[in-house]
């Protein structure tokens, strides 16, 4: 082929194709700048609800009276919500649902 023969680039053509080229580049380049925004915070908000998560799991087989002691079930109700210790302290209800207390076991989580 000759160099006459070869077809004439449009330019007008391309420039505009680069035009919009740019303006795609710079749309995808601000989602991008929200998606790490986004993900940044979400990030954040996973180590604060993790955090919690842990200090409710440390404090979910605790005395809901004195934090301290592990928990035993009262019965005939079956609740678990306090410590030995404190179970002597309510006279004889379980202090959640007002019931009488007739027996007090040990609770053994493996």
């Amino acid at each position: 082929m000759k160099t006459d023969e070869l077809p004439m680039p449009n330019l007008p053509e391309i420039r505009r194709e680069r035009r919009e080229s740019d303006i795609d580049r710079r749309h995808l380049i601000r989602e991008i700048d929200q998606l790490r925004r986004a993900n940044i915070e979400l990030a954040k908000k996973n180590v604060a609800l993790t955090t919690e998560n842990e200090d409710l799991e440390k404090n979910r087989f605790k005395c809901n009276t004195c934090f301290s002691q592990k928990l035993c079930v009262l019965l005939p109700c079956g609740h678990v919500y306090i410590c030995e210790t404190c179970s002597n302290k309510v006279n004889g209800k379980c202090p959640y649902c007002r019931s009488n207390i007739e027996a007090i076991k040990n609770v053994f989580i493996v």
